[in-house]
């Protein structure tokens, strides 16, 4: 059975993207910034079909640029999940870590260098120099996912 994948991506015209393999395992991050909208539309599907046994991106941002991301999802069959900071943030952070935007992005920093070291003692992660804070972001939205998906398979 070949494994399947996730995608969770802050958006924004500098992009965070963390991708995790469904057992939980952070494969990857990175930031990419896109000069305009027209580039991420030249540029999704083909970051999409790369991606082998993707079945879920999480969406977190700027909901035209996300439009374009759910557009070329939905070509490769894809399911899109939106998440807003509001939602993921209080099951990630503690309510006194989110007091202020700048306040959770520095936590939100703490929380992903954790992740990061945790999974290196699993596996090799490249890291970057200086993580950024939309990949920090990226790895805790992928991070709620996973604890949303785990609360709907115990409800189910």
């Amino acid at each position: 059975m070949a494994s399947t994948t996730f995608l969770a991506i802050d958006l924004g015209l500098r992009h965070g993207f963390a991708y995790y393999a469904d057992n939980g395992d952070l494969l990857w991050y990175k930031s990419s910034r896109f000069p305009s909208k027209s580039e991420i539309k030249k540029t999704a599907y083909g970051i999409l079909k790369e991606l082998n046994g993707l079945h879920t991106i999480v969406l977190e941002g700027d909901k035209a640029i996300g439009e374009i991301w759910r557009k070329a999802a939905d070509k490769l069959n894809i399911t899109t999940i939106w998440v807003a900071p509001e939602v993921w943030r209080p099951i990630i952070l503690h309510q006194r870590e989110q007091r202020s935007g700048k306040e959770a992005k520095k936590y939100a920093l703490n929380y992903a260098h954790q992740i990061i070291e945790t999974m290196n003692e699993k596996s090799q992660i490249k890291r970057a120099v200086r993580l950024r804070n939309d990949e920090a972001e990226a790895i805790l939205i992928g991070q709620w996912f996973l604890v949303r998906r785990s609360f709907d398979q115990l409800v189910e």
